[in-house]
């Protein structure tokens, strides 16, 4: 079995076999981790790309609610002698 170099630009690393949780034997790079299938790469984009927006909207959620959280303990620390 000949060992195949990674596709994507700037990698340089070598193509492994692993046996993903479907019993189906897959090719990745060793070095960055990315499946040779174009076609995969893109599902996985898509997929990220849809729920950036959710992950905005509860990072911007978490950030107010902790805005609060230590303006209140603030406001505590200066009410108690």
């Amino acid at each position: 079995m000949p060992l195949e170099h990674c596709k994507y630009p700037h990698c340089g690393g070598w193509m492994k076999q692993i046996v993903t949780p479907d019993n189906k034997i897959e090719k990745i790079c060793a070095k960055c981790a990315r499946s040779p299938d174009i076609r995969h790469e893109k599902k996985i984009e898509q997929s990220k790309s849809k729920h950036a927006e959710f992950d905005m909207l509860f990072r911007a959620m978490w950030r107010k609610r902790a805005y609060a959280y230590r303006n209140a303990k603030k406001l505590f620390k200066e009410v108690r002698p």
